[in-house]
């Protein structure tokens, strides 16, 4: 009878316990990141995008131009010259939802010692200008990437001879091809957003 007793106070003992314990849930799965929600980005993480922008007085000249760009911060700081008898325009839109702008020289006089204002560009205020010998192709993508949300990647090329980049006048690099870069990317470190960009 004792024995009994005893084995029957282990098993609620037993019981009791495994009641006790919560049993521990399965983690549900990350979501991802929903790219069409919204971003808050501070005016203070943007100054230096902004100030790069502007105050980058370069111009890139190549015979053919490729910019991607977020159309966001980008777009509304974008302005372009076109004069019908030198330049056309083409525009179409992406599978994917992105837009593209495309600048042509039609000018068939301007073969040699061709004069920079008639060419197909873009430029960002008084800073960071771009203009392309033959095509200038803008690419307008929305943003996907929610630790890069805003960026403008240009690559210049020649095929033939060498892409410039010139400052204040003056020559200041020639190469095949010329990169800049300017976008914000999230730092963990910082827990902020902060400006990367590059020139050359």
């Amino acid at each position: 009878m004792i024995r009994c007793s005893h084995a029957l106070l282990g098993v609620l003992l037993l019981l009791a316990s495994c009641k006790s314990t919560p049993k521990k849930e399965a983690t549900p799965p990350a979501k991802e990141a929903d790219p069409d929600a919204d971003i808050e980005i501070s005016a203070d993480e943007l100054e230096p995008m902004e100030t790069f922008l502007s105050q980058t007085r370069r111009v890139v000249v190549a015979q053919l131009v490729r910019v991607e760009m977020t159309p966001q911060f980008f777009e509304s700081r974008m302005g372009f010259t076109r004069d019908l008898r030198y330049v056309s325009r083409k525009q179409w839109d992406l599978p994917d939802g992105s837009r593209v702008i495309e600048f042509t020289n039609i000018n068939d006089g301007q073969v040699t010692n061709q004069d920079g204002d008639l060419l197909p560009r873009i430029y960002f205020g008084t800073g960071l200008e771009v203009r392309a010998i033959h095509t200038l192709r803008v690419y307008l993508r929305r943003p996907k990437d929610r630790m890069r949300p805003l960026y403008l990647d240009i690559v210049a090329k020649n095929g033939s001879g060498d892409a410039k980049l010139w400052v204040a006048g003056r020559l200041e690099t020639e190469q095949p091809t010329i990169r800049v870069r300017s976008e914000l990317l999230w730092s963990k470190e910082k827990e902020r957003y902060v400006h990367k960009a590059f020139l050359g």
